[in-house]
């Protein structure tokens, strides 16, 4: 299986919960959120690039049970490219059990979006702290949609 996770950048919100979904990265104090920058920047990838690595797949890694897992920028317009992606895979004939397309987009906080602004202007110290203070804000939710996810491919919660 292939799980697709989605969010504005791919290397922001939808990389954290692909890291947390992996394992790579865990909340060390449940779900308050406590997470350091340095944990963040240590996921390969995470706020690497700029707009032009939206739509481009990124491979994350492989699941315990081998399922290969992505992220992908969508922009805005993540709920459109989940209903357009599983169409998509449908129409080409893949079994619905062999994907999965997961949008982060609605868990990313203002913080986070603040930190992409930042970035785009230059700021990038500034607009790290930022992503921090996001992935704090987004950590709960994050934590709760991969757990749900994990339980729906029969794997233990643990995230």
């Amino acid at each position: 299986m292939k799980v697709f996770f989605l969010c504005r950048t791919g290397r922001h919100t939808s990389l954290l919960a692909a890291a947390l979904y992996l394992g790579i990265i865990k909340n060390r104090t449940g779900s308050t959120g406590e997470i350091k920058n340095t944990d963040l920047y240590s996921i390969n990838g995470f706020d690497a690039g700029d707009n032009s690595v939206a739509g481009k797949p990124f491979f994350v890694g492989v699941d315990s049970s081998a399922n290969e897992v992505y992220t992908i920028g969508v922009h805005n317009e993540g709920s459109i490219m989940v209903r357009a992606a599983n169409d998509f895979i449908s129409l080409m004939g893949i079994e619905r059990g062999e994907w999965c397309v997961v949008d982060t987009s609605p868990l990313t906080s203002g913080w986070t979006t603040l930190g992409y602004c930042l970035k785009r202007v230059g700021v990038k110290s500034l607009a790290r702290l930022f992503f921090g203070m996001g992935a704090r804000r987004e950590m709960a939710g994050l934590l709760k949609l991969v757990n749900e996810k994990r339980k729906l491919f029969g794997y233990p919660k643990s995230a």
